[in-house]
């Protein structure tokens, strides 16, 4: 039997998803990319996974030891059957107006932190293409770490002032803010980090510099101090 409207629209989010990381996709982060409860999400991949379109794995969780969740990833036959898009990110001028929504989102910040870091966190899931969601995952946790105690906003400061690699630069910017971060604020911070650790390598060189350009602009706007 073919799948359903819906699993189809699901199938395809996660083919998206996947590919966005190269890793299997946890199924609540599937639900708030397709504005569902994380249960439907999960009903709505067994489904999958009966029909040979989709395979479950589990990761471990962010709980402490033991711990585990469950993600999923298309079959080799699911992405066989949707060829991947090809393309190289947004144009200049989606670029231009993605820059000036996220700049515009750092300057609000200092007014209305839990709101922005709110509304950055939901749009985070359910971004397919690859610069867009480093862009949204790098700017919240920018500024998660400045809306931090125990020094993180220093930490980001000092880092945001010594990109001077930009592919090198960031990636250390990511891992050390992730690390800052655990066990302070969301708990799909440790994942979130290693995903975009991953996109940003897979981006070529040009948009690691607009990616770099953005965060320490967005670090400005924001108020951090960046030299």
């Amino acid at each position: 039997m073919p799948p359903t409207n819906r699993q189809r629209q699901f199938l395809e989010r996660l083919i998206a998803l996947y590919r966005r990381s190269r890793e299997p996709v946890p199924y609540d982060a599937l639900g708030r990319a397709l504005g569902v409860s994380r249960w439907t999400a999960y009903d709505i991949a067994r489904s999958l996974m009966r029909q040979g379109l989709a395979q479950s794995v589990y990761q471990p969780g962010s709980g402490g030891p033991g711990r585990r969740r469950v993600a999923f990833a298309p079959t080799p036959e699911a992405l066989r059957s949707w060829p991947e898009r090809g393309g190289r990110g947004p144009s200049r001028t989606q670029w231009t107006a993605l820059r000036s929504t996220l700049l515009a989102q750092a300057r609000r910040f200092q007014e209305a932190p839990t709101s922005v870091l709110r509304e950055l966190r939901n749009q985070i899931d359910g971004l397919d293409d690859r610069l867009a969601y480093a862009a949204h995952a790098a700017l919240f946790l920018l500024l998660a770490a400045w809306n931090q105690a125990r020094g993180a906003s220093t930490l980001a400061s000092r880092l945001l002032s010594g990109m001077e690699s930009p592919g090198v630069g960031l990636t250390a910017f990511v891992a050390a803010l992730g690390g800052a971060l655990v066990g302070q604020t969301d708990s799909d911070v440790e994942p979130l980090a290693e995903h975009l650790t991953r996109s940003i390598a897979a981006l070529p060189a040009d948009e690691v510099r607009r990616l770099v350009g953005l965060v320490r602009d967005a670090g400005r706007e924001a108020g951090l101090s960046v030299s």
